[in-house]
């Protein structure tokens, strides 16, 4: 992933390249603690996976409409789902209509990708 953000973490980086490139599994934990990168590199993967160059080695490549609006935080394939109420808790009720509108949107990536929901537990 040539033009990913993420710095310091080369073996994350060789996994989300891999996931880039092949098939991505159906879920991703990023766990460790706070400020290693967590977030970029999962906008890293997210940008990855809905890029639109052509040779899966340029992804992401941060020209493409589909990287651009990831990086300005407006993909529709690209849901924050942030803790709420008392214990910061994440309730099933609030992940169901993400999942389902993220299916509405996949002309935008380069392939089906059932949209990209990232969890941010730090709120």
């Amino acid at each position: 992933m040539k033009r990913a953000y993420t710095r310091g973490q080369p073996a994350a980086l060789e996994a989300v390249g891999a996931m880039v490139a092949g098939a991505p599994p159906h879920a991703i934990l990023l766990a460790g603690p706070e400020g290693v990168g967590k977030t970029t590199l999962a906008l890293d993967l997210a940008a990855g996976l809905l890029c639109t160059a052509s040779d899966p080695g340029d992804r992401p490549c941060r020209v493409c409409r589909a990287c651009r609006m990831v990086e300005h935080g407006n993909h529709p394939d690209v849901h924050w789902l942030r803790p709420e109420g008392p214990g910061g808790q994440v309730v099933i009720g609030g992940v169901y209509p993400l999942s389902e509108a993220g299916r509405a949107h996949e002309e935008i990536a380069a392939r089906k990708t059932h949209g990209k929901l990232l969890l941010d537990p730090t709120q």
